[in-house]
């Protein structure tokens, strides 16, 4: 069916519409069910990256809005003088006016993702890269809409391409094949399918092709999007291959020095000979340090390095954690913090009336493996 001119008629209009209105409402849902999973995590730890993929698909289903709005009930017949440009057309503008949007939903993503780890040389980069593009735009589309628009295309692949670097990044962290190759498998997808929906879409394929290849490019998007929210949301956080890779010991005492709770997690790992002598060394010099915090009112945390190791004590009024990594983590304190808290709120009354019993805090290994993410 050749195409001529917007807004889109004839006998595939409805049908296209409605494919884009079930598009917008499942786009919607995914922003939905990612803020809910940021907003379920207890305490005061959050996952920025969970809050960043709600930004990024309700930045796409306003920006779909605007699109249907433009390509269905707005003409794109140029006029001049244009409000304040010197050409210009309604479905241009509104067109823009959703890609600026969703530029400003990627930033909050690409902020909140590296607000949690850096992704490539330099924290923040790519929020900075992203501010100059925004910047370009907000000039082109005072300057000319039409360019605003080829440009916002460009930004979409920038877009993906940054998406590439953190899936590398991700990826590098975790050591499950079988995670690697699938997530490996749903990225490349998604940003093949991406691509030929962008370019499927492009005015000049619709008004050279015909609606058909508007079809095609809508659902190229749509499966694209729909591989990358499994992707954001089965491909373990940060924090969590952080922990998983990093933590060797764990240690839970009374202010006391008594240890009322221990774990390890280096059998897993088939420590040498050289590492157990360097985790023996970390706890030998983690109990002397807890010696100094027993006879002290001391409280927060504290950490120093020991040989291959990183020890973190965090202590509270009742209790003393200990944390014995293979390297430093990011934001270790929320964790440690939100440790305690749980602890001291279920154990209040066995800590400050304590017979001895240890078995009582066994439990506490069903507390790690939903606070660590072990």
């Amino acid at each position: 069916m050749v195409f001529t001119e917007f807004p889109i008629s004839g006998s595939l209009r409805f049908p296209l519409l409605i494919f884009e209105w079930i598009s917008l409402i499942i786009y919607l849902e995914f922003s939905f069910i990612f803020f809910l999973k940021y907003k379920q995590k207890k305490g005061i730890i959050k996952e920025n990256s969970d809050l960043g993929f709600a930004f990024f698909y309700l930045g796409f289903s306003v920006m779909k809005v605007l699109i249907i709005i433009g390509n269905y009930y707005l003409t794109d017949d140029v006029q001049t003088p244009f409000y304040i440009w010197n050409t210009g057309s309604d479905r241009s503008l509104i067109i823009s006016s959703g890609n600026f949007f969703m530029m400003v939903m990627v930033i909050t993503f690409l902020f909140l993702v590296e607000k949690a780890k850096k992704v490539l040389y330099k924290k923040y980069l790519f929020t900075f890269v992203s501010l100059i593009w925004i910047g370009v735009f907000i000039f082109l589309f005072f300057f000319n809409l039409d360019w605003a628009l080829v440009f916002a295309i460009l930004f979409n692949i920038y877009f993906y391409t940054v998406l590439i670097f953190y899936f590398l990044d991700v990826m590098k962290r975790i050591k499950k094949r079988r995670i690697i190759l699938l997530g490996r498998s749903m990225f490349i997808i998604s940003v093949i399918f991406f691509i030929v929906g962008i370019f499927l879409s492009m005015d000049v394929m619709i008004t050279t092709y015909g609606l058909e290849v508007k079809i095609y490019g809508s659902i190229f998007q749509f499966i694209s999007l729909v591989i990358l929210f499994f992707f954001f949301f089965k491909v373990p956080s940060y924090s969590e291959v952080d922990f998983k890779q990093n933590i060797e010991e764990i240690f839970l005492m009374n202010r006391g020095g008594l240890t009322l709770f221990h774990q390890s997690f280096i059998e897993s790992k088939t420590p040498s000979e050289s590492s157990q002598y360097l985790i023996s060394g970390a706890i030998t010099s983690a109990d002397l340090f807890i010696k100094e915090i027993t006879n002290s009112k001391q409280q927060g945390l504290s950490s120093f390095k020991k040989g291959g190791n990183v020890i973190y004590i965090y202590t509270s009024d009742l209790i003393i954690l200990v944390l014995i990594c293979n390297k430093e983590i990011e934001n270790v304190i929320s964790y440690l913090k939100e440790f305690t808290d749980r602890i001291e709120t279920i154990y209040l009354n066995v800590l400050l009336n304590f017979d001895g019993d240890l078995s009582i805090f066994n439990p506490v290994e069903n507390i790690v493996k939903e606070v660590f993410n072990m």
